[in-house]
């Protein structure tokens, strides 16, 4: 039987060593245990893409999360094996909220340099693509497919002539684990016939910590761009906050020059990072740039930033949604919202692509609740709070 055709209990079983796994526990289409694979003790975590296509809840998320804070504790490898389209729409703002709250574990993970390895099956999209690229080690299907926005989600918000989603042979130019290979950003490609333990084996590797190397990482994104024809020295002399601040989607080459402006700014120094920005880009060119990377890269820098000392604070101006609002709520130490600031879990035109059909905006006050912000700022506090915010983001250069 294909490997991406095994049932999830089939899965354990070519995981674990009999007799040497703890009990599995399932919380909607996650399923975490913890056991030995092939000598080695490991946490995994995995989706089952049959329950609501593995998509990740707040049941979902907050399992993760727990799963996480014990390895935050022990240090035990964490493996994620991962076949979803990413954070679950229609779960709305409390989705969105448990999603940040678990991330902001997993960089905390990665930072402290607990072996982490991802395992994508055939579809690894948004939320999950930024799990899986923020593990040290990663591997996936041959004929999988890897990236931040769907197929769909490119066509619909970029046009046909940016990508037919009907062309099979441009999206697994696009999106395949290949392509993605040949851009180092999976380490490890593997067969239907091969086994789950032996994968994991190969990518758990010895017990050694692996702490995340920032500045290694954001110079190969660099050579990344500059290959693909981006030019970024003078683009350096601008205000990298500007993108963020435009009420347009940033891209790969917007999300590098934000985290270059990051790890150069003073040591000690307090940042604030005004946001009006609807999501990450979804076209082919960032796409082949891999942008799921750049969205993780930006979130370590942030919660690298933070865990030196330092403080940085996001003030939701405007829109705020998708993968890129994840990777700055979760790195950031507070989000304050303007009062006409709007969250969603992703663009309306891309959940209208996904689920056929919108969803009602939702209110800050439940964005407060459900812990997408964490402080409403209201009306005259709101114009002197943002002063002193362009104010301290010109001084952070």
């Amino acid at each position: 039987m294909r490997v991406s055709d095994l049932t999830t209990a089939a899965r354990w079983e070519s995981i674990f060593e009999a007799g040497n796994s703890g009990p599995v526990e399932t919380a909607g289409a996650l399923s975490v245990a913890e056991g030995v694979c092939r000598g080695r003790r490991v946490r995994v975590a995995m989706t089952d893409r049959s329950i609501r296509g593995g998509s990740f809840g707040v049941e979902e998320c907050d399992a993760l999360s727990r799963t996480l804070e014990r390895s935050l504790d022990d240090a035990m490898p964490v493996a994620l094996v991962l076949d979803s389209g990413g954070a679950r729409l229609d779960a709305g703002l409390a989705g969105l909220g448990a999603f940040r709250r678990m991330y902001r574990i997993a960089l905390d993970v990665r930072l402290k340099g607990v072996p982490t390895c991802a395992l994508m099956l055939r579809n690894c999209f948004g939320g999950a693509s930024m799990l899986a690229m923020l593990c040290a080690t990663r591997t996936a299907l041959r004929t999988g497919r890897v990236g931040m926005s769907g197929p769909a989600i490119v066509e619909a918000l970029s046009g046909k002539s940016d990508l037919d989603s009907s062309d099979r042979s441009a999206v697994d130019e696009l999106f395949g684990a290949p392509a993605r290979a040949e851009s180092s950003a999976i380490d490890l490609l593997f067969d239907e016939g091969d086994s789950f333990g032996d994968v994991l084996n190969q990518l758990i590797g010895n017990d050694a910590q692996m702490p995340a190397d920032i500045r290694e990482q954001h110079e190969r994104l660099r050579q990344r761009l500059e290959g693909a024809g981006a030019r970024l020295q003078e683009a350096q002399s601008m205000d990298a906050c500007d993108a963020f601040q435009s009420g347009r989607a940033v891209g790969a080459r917007d999300i590098w020059l934000l985290a270059d402006k990051i790890i150069s700014a003073p040591a000690g120094q307090p940042m604030t990072l005004t946001v009006d920005c609807p999501g990450q880009a979804a076209t082919r060119r960032d796409e082949q740039l891999v942008l799921s990377e750049y969205v993780v890269h930006l979130a370590l820098c942030l919660r690298s930033y933070r865990a030196e000392g330092r403080t940085i604070v996001m003030h939701a101006r405007g829109e705020s949604a998708g993968g890129i609002y994840v990777a700055l709520a979760a790195g950031v130490d507070a989000v304050h919202a303007s009062s006409q600031a709007v969250l969603r879990v992703l663009p309306a035109a891309a959940v209208n692509t996904v689920l056929r059909r919108s969803l009602p905006d939702e209110t800050l006050q439940h964005a407060l609740d459900a812990g997408v912000v964490d402080r409403i700022v209201h009306a005259q506090e709101n114009a002197a709070s943002e002063h002193d915010q362009s104010s301290s983001l010109s001084d952070s250069g």
